[in-house]
């Protein structure tokens, strides 16, 4: 049986390559073929997936408990300057959870950055938030932003402010 499929094989390659008008012919059967085979394999996929999930999965979600940002405390403030052209373009903090019994997932914050030549002047001020941190009561984790518009220049001494406004626990 494999042999006669190898001779049929063999002489519908031979006929594709020394007929030309069987070549057409041989092109589109074999698009419709396996157009036919792609549709026939993603319509039956094993697995279904329900467009609304079961109540029961999406109840059993709690919601976020926040805590006080007092109880996160940020230090080991570190920058890349003087980066490229004297810029502040990243800065990194570490994050430490003061709390006894609740893991941190969620950090908001807001970041001034002022040039300090004579006076100082706020070249920067914006808010984020880390969404998906997991600091275990007592613990620290060192975070890491990337200042926006990919950084701001500093004529003088950069001063730099770093403040949680927000925290969400579990």
């Amino acid at each position: 049986m494999k042999r006669l499929v190898i001779i049929f094989l063999v002489l519908v390659l031979l006929l594709a390559v020394a007929v030309p008008g069987f070549r057409k012919g041989f092109l589109m059967a074999a698009v419709v073929i396996v157009g036919l085979v792609l549709l026939v394999v993603f319509n039956q996929s094993p697995t279904k997936h329900p467009v609304n999930p079961p109540a029961a999965a999406v109840s059993s979600l709690a919601p976020p408990t926040h805590i006080s940002p007092s109880r996160i405390e940020v230090r080991d403030l570190r920058t890349d300057f003087p980066g490229y052209k004297r810029q502040v373009s990243r800065v990194t903090v570490r994050l430490f959870n003061n709390s006894s019994d609740q893991t941190l997932k969620k950090a908001d914050f807001r970041l001034l950055i002022a040039d300090c030549k004579t006076d100082c002047v706020t070249v920067d001020d914006e808010t984020g938030s880390f969404d998906y941190l997991n600091v275990p009561p007592q613990g620290a984790r060192d975070v890491s932003l990337t200042v926006k518009n990919l950084g701001v220049t500093i004529a003088g001494s950069p001063r730099i402010d770093f403040t949680v406004t927000g925290a969400q626990a579990e």
